[in-house]
């Protein structure tokens, strides 16, 4: 098992594959996870004060027995004063130093990187850290560090795999000419989140070839672009499947542009597929960034004022479903409208035509891909002809209809109130297919029109788990992000 380990930009070295202790295992004890990763010849730990479980991190790395420098520990800042953060971080992990501190996401140091930049350099100075670097950080984050810095960032640690690799070329190009080696993590992807994808052919092939898994096929793929491999798993013979890739034969030239080339077209679950739909968007009146654009008032008579003021409506209908919400949770009813004192929200008018239901059931169209919402609800009105679905969250994978009910309104979870409820509360992922009810003689489907109402925070906010959703027993679930930076990340994600 010879992975081996990649030289820093600093001179000290990191192991080429690491055990991640994040993912599902956020907020729970990690001492039996970290004790079976080392057993099976882990010698890198990674974790995080945002993962809750560096105290068990440190027990696993004291039950093991190894001596000090032959285990390599990384953690990463997320929140508080970055000093006692990771002073907080060492005392869990029963550490003098630890091999290398991360900024764990840009957001949580913004407004000042490069302040925040010159602690961690003072970290390494005094050495608490033998290395330093980022997390999440794009080019013009590390831009704004390498401007400032005396010591430049070791390593950035990126979500990296096929269907990443085509859109991170500026910023592996930029990493390179600094000498800033990348970390990945969720380099599965492809398999556990998007299967049945593009790349799923050339990582077979590749995988018949040696005799190998699909696993071992990614993470041969990942060796080749000269990244360290952060992964996980709780079962030890995953563990040392992933370790084997050290072993085996590389892949061919051939192999991996064909997946990076495959990588390039996305997962066939990205809305690859035709939206057969119209639509009209608006937002805030006078919002200089993103401004209305309205149809001439002797084109469509009245329109512009009929959606201003369904516009203003939907603001007043919000601040009763978020005092409902607030109530429900045990909070001040104000709650969530503190969090929402400006309507930059959205009304989207959507009219979708009338499609042949053979080419809609044949998946050659699509009114509308399964997706959830961005922002905190979204207000729903349909008309009486049905398609939309929604994800049975006990079956992944499985819809079910919502049928129309006259004169109701359906409220859609987004993510964020997924996120301020700690999974209380899911995010709804739906679509729009064919109704159920017969198509007309003529085999078509009849014409769907909808208006939903998306409403989000101010991008000022900081979404984390709201009181009451949370405990030791029950941990928090996802890192606290702002509004703007979730936005923009699923952004990123999604186009």
């Amino acid at each position: 098992m010879h992975f081996g380990s990649v030289k820093l930009n600093d001179g000290n070295e990191i192991p080429a594959i690491g055990f991640g202790s994040g993912s599902v295992n956020k907020g729970r004890d990690a001492t039996d996870l970290v004790c079976r990763a080392i057993e099976a010849g882990f010698s890198h730990i990674d974790t995080a004060q945002a993962y809750r479980n560096e105290d068990g991190v440190g027990e696993a790395i004291r039950e093991s027995g190894l001596a000090r420098n032959e285990v390599f520990v990384t953690t990463k800042y997320s929140s508080g004063v970055i000093q006692d953060t990771f002073s907080e971080s060492l005392d869990k992990l029963g550490l003098k130093y630890v091999d290398l501190y991360l900024i764990h996401h840009p957001e949580y140091v913004a407004p000042d990187l490069e302040g925040s930049w010159k602690i961690l350099e003072k970290f390494k100075d005094d050495g608490l850290t033998k290395s330093i670097g980022v997390s999440n950080f794009g080019v013009e984050h590390l831009q704004t560090i390498i401007k400032i810095a005396r010591i430049k960032p070791a390593v950035n640690q990126i979500e990296f795999h096929p269907y990443t690799y085509a859109r991170n070329k500026p910023l592996l190009a930029y990493c390179a000419k600094h000498g800033i080696v990348i970390e990945a993590y969720s380099s599965l992807a492809p398999i556990t989140k998007f299967p049945g994808g593009p790349v799923d052919a050339p990582i077979n092939a590749a995988a018949k070839r040696l005799g190998i898994t699909s696993n071992q096929v990614i993470f041969a793929w990942v060796k080749a672009k000269g990244a360290v491999i952060v992964t996980t798993s709780s079962k030890k013979e995953r563990l040392e499947e992933y370790l084997a890739v050290g072993d085996l034969p590389p892949l061919t030239k051939e192999e991996i542009l064909a997946i990076d080339e495959a990588g390039a077209k996305g997962p066939e679950n990205r809305a690859k597929l035709q939206d057969v739909k119209e639509s009209f968007e608006s937002g805030l009146e006078g919002d200089e960034a993103m401004p209305n654009i309205w149809l001439p008032e002797d084109v469509l008579p009245g329109f512009k004022d009929a959606c201003l003021d369904f516009f203003s409506k939907g603001f007043e209908l919000q601040e009763a479903i978020l005092k409902a919400l607030a109530v429900a949770f045990d909070l001040p009813e104000d709650y969530f409208v503190q969090f929402h004192t400006k309507p930059d929200n959205q009304l989207r008018l959507l009219h979708y035509p009338s499609v042949p239901l053979e080419v809609l059931n044949s998946n050659k169209i699509t009114r509308i891909n399964g997706h959830s919402d961005f922002g905190s609800i979204t207000i729903v009105f349909q008309d009486d002809v049905g398609g939309l679905e929604v994800e049975d969250p006990n079956r992944p994978g499985s819809f079910v209809p919502v049928p129309p009910v006259p004169g109701s309104i359906i409220v859609n979870a987004g993510d964020f109130l997924m996120r301020w409820s700690n999974d209380i509360i899911r995010s709804t992922i739906h679509r729009v297919r064919a109704p159920t009810g017969p198509a007309s003689a003529d085999g078509m489907v009849p014409e769907r029109c909808a208006i939903p109402y998306f409403v989000c925070p101010d991008f000022s906010t900081v979404i984390d788990a709201i009181p009451g959703t949370w405990s030791d027993e029950r941990p928090k679930r996802y890192e606290p992000i702002s509004a703007a930076g979730y936005v923009l990340k699923r952004l990123a994600a999604n186009y």
